[in-house]
């Protein structure tokens, strides 16, 4: 095993190129840490940044500790199919977690499938658990699978975008973005995505926000299910003085059972949610849209576009 640290370039290889599983002993662990310092951080002290692109090579690589997935780090791998990069969830925690501070932000994944295992470690835990900050921070064409928690779990993200991003078999959900009281000038956007057999809401969105600038954008998402995806995308609208402003654009879900409730609604009795909707197309859902709250469904499972509440 050989390592190179040029720059920020952390480059990690087994004999004969990038690092990948060339036996027991290289799939044991995702050996970037090896890069870094003890406490698996690039720097020492009060003074160390994470920063680093990591190159990730073939295989699948078991995880057996939550991964600091930390800011200022690039991980890039081979491709989410089959000849691509898996990393797999070998322990009953997380597989990436991060707090970020104030300084440390910039945490970019490309071309990687994460894998919760849930078959054999069905201990609820989302895949990644991201905490505060974020600015910057984005997945490209990474696939969110197999969690026995969510697929991506965010708190208060400042700026958190998902490119070409897909996911199936995530328990609770692929995605919940939790806006506490302190969140403001959050952001949150998917821009094309598929995703199968995720929770009984594939979106999830809990607002406890004092905040009157949280935005969310999903902008093309596909989505089937046998039975689950009560709702593609929920708002839990709990306490708070201001709602989450959201624009929802090219969705096409399909539920085979028929049994749907709603493509886009909102649960919970806090300040309404403001939606434009464009584009919404629900097979196998009672509504397109559906805010018993507010007393607002939609005619039926299509919606050309509309906002809600309805402009003046």
């Amino acid at each position: 095993m050989r390592k190179w640290i040029i720059g920020i370039l952390v480059v990690l290889a087994a004999e004969g190129g990038m690092f990948g599983p060339t036996g027991d002993q290289d799939r044991r662990r995702l050996i970037w840490r090896m890069a870094t310092d003890a406490d698996g951080r690039f720097g020492s002290g009060s003074q160390r940044r994470h920063v680093g692109v990591v190159n990730v090579g073939v295989g699948t690589f078991d995880e057996t500790e939550p991964v600091e997935g930390n800011a200022g780090l690039t991980f890039n791998g081979a491709g989410t199919g089959e000849g691509g990069t898996r990393i797999r969830r070998a322990h009953d925690g997380p597989l990436f977690e991060s707090t970020f501070t104030d300084w440390n932000h910039h945490l970019i994944m490309r071309d990687l499938r994460l894998d919760g295992n849930k078959e054999a470690f069905p201990a609820p835990a989302d895949l990644l658990d991201l905490r505060t900050g974020g600015f910057n921070t984005a997945l490209y064409n990474v696939m969110l699978a197999n969690a026995s928690g969510y697929g991506l779990s965010l708190l208060n993200a400042v700026s958190f975008y998902l490119y070409n991003c897909t996911g199936g078999g995530c328990e609770a959900g692929w995605l919940k973005l939790s806006l506490g009281p302190s969140a403001n000038l959050c952001n949150l956007g998917v821009f094309g995505a598929q995703v199968d057999n995720c929770g009984p809401a594939v979106i999830r969105i809990e607002d406890y926000s004092n905040g009157d600038a949280n935005n969310v954008s999903i902008f093309g998402l596909e989505t089937e299910t046998v039975d689950g995806h009560d709702y593609v995308i929920l708002v839990d609208s709990q306490s708070g003085a201001n709602a989450v402003n959201l624009t929802v654009d090219a969705v096409s879900a399909w539920r085979q059972d028929g049994s749907g409730t709603a493509v886009c609604g909102r649960i919970g009795t806090g300040p309404t949610p403001r939606w434009a909707l464009r584009q919404i197309h629900g097979s196998g859902y009672d509504n397109a849209f559906r805010d018993d709250v507010a007393g607002w469904v939609s005619a039926d499972n299509h919606i050309l576009t509309a906002t809600y509440p309805e402009a003046a």
